[in-house]
């Protein structure tokens, strides 16, 4: 082989494991968060004066269990299916409704950070917290006859 073969083949090596390091870096973030996601989480917006207790669940089946509590009662029961593109999460109700958003998602110090896409693009912060049971016994199913206002996520 001359000189000129030996540069276009080391070019095409060299090119060939950039892309190949490109593709395993993306597909190593996306891991990340479709790992780190799975769990029970739980998030309470006492501080603002809003009276909001919201308990999630991610499985690593892509189905998740919401149990929240807004203002006076009991928890209320959801489910659905949810999609995790690198740290871009989305999800659907068991009845077909969007989340009322798109989520990134990010990690800081055990927490789950859940940034909306929308315009005004808030956040949520979930710790790490197990579902009381006698949360998910005597939570009311709404997954069957949520209306619209009955979504958080």
């Amino acid at each position: 082989m001359d000189g000129y073969n030996i540069m276009t083949m080391k070019k095409l090596i060299y090119m060939f494991l950039a892309a190949a390091m490109i593709v395993l870096a993306g597909c190593k973030e996306k891991d990340e968060v479709k790992h780190k996601i799975v769990g029970e989480w739980y998030y309470s917006d006492e501080e603002s004066g809003h009276d909001l207790e919201i308990y999630v669940a991610f499985s690593i089946d892509y189905t998740f269990d919401i149990y929240q509590k807004i203002g006076e009662g009991g928890f209320r029961h959801l489910t659905g299916t949810y999609e995790v593109d690198r740290t871009l999460v989305t999800g659907v109700y068991s009845d077909r409704t969007p989340w009322a958003s798109d989520y990134n998602v990010s990690f800081v110090d055990g927490n789950m950070v859940m940034t909306s896409t929308t315009a005004d693009s808030y956040s949520v912060t979930y710790k790490k917290q197990r579902i009381p049971e006698e949360i998910k016994e005597l939570s009311v199913d709404m997954s069957k006859s949520a209306g619209q206002e009955d979504y958080i996520l």
